[in-house]
């Protein structure tokens, strides 16, 4: 199938819709559980700001995993949802790919999520976690560059530096992560 970018229709993204939704939803749940613990450990006699304190000082730690598992969803979910809605607009990859992507990404965080609440440290829920989340954006981040080279026939310089460059700084960060 060829493919025109300046006679190209975009299509209606309901796959992409349908995922974002889904971390929409999850985040609502992640921010109830930081509700819930807060209202669970509540206690009138105790300072706000010493409540505070003692999150930062992870003096807290139902309330502080509560607060991880939302953010670790915070940080992801914007990038995923950019990118899932950009190839779905485009439709150059087929939909049963961007569901499993979408499905992939969801479990992810919710394997993360479960891990952060059941223990501190390294769990399977949060190895898995993290394992499905990296692989989903990953892909996405492959299937944006794929839909771009084939609606343009190929890559041009620009962009093909970077890539390099994109792929140089991602090995330079994770060697200074293991050498750590």
């Amino acid at each position: 199938q060829q493919h025109n970018i300046n006679t190209m229709k975009l299509r209606d993204p309901q796959i992409a819709c349908f995922w974002i939704g889904a971390c929409g939803l999850l985040q609502v749940a992640l921010w109830f559980g930081i509700m819930v613990v807060r209202v669970k450990s509540y206690n009138k006699d105790v300072d706000s700001a010493l409540r505070l304190k003692n999150l930062a000082r992870n003096a807290d730690s139902d309330n502080l995993k509560a607060t991880r598992a939302h953010g670790n969803l915070a940080e992801n979910a914007p990038m995923f949802a950019v990118m899932l809605l950009a190839v779905d607009l485009i439709g150059v990859i087929p939909d049963t790919i961007l569901e499993l992507t979408g499905l992939i990404f969801i479990m992810g965080r919710f394997f993360h999520a479960i891990g952060l609440y059941a223990d501190d440290g390294s769990t399977l829920g949060r190895i898995l976690g993290s394992f499905l989340t990296l692989f989903s954006l990953t892909s996405l981040s492959v299937q944006c560059l794929i839909t771009t080279i084939v609606l343009n026939g190929g890559i041009n310089l620009y962009r093909l530096a970077g890539l390099i460059a994109s792929i140089i700084l991602s090995k330079m960060f994770a060697g200074k992560m293991y050498q750590s």
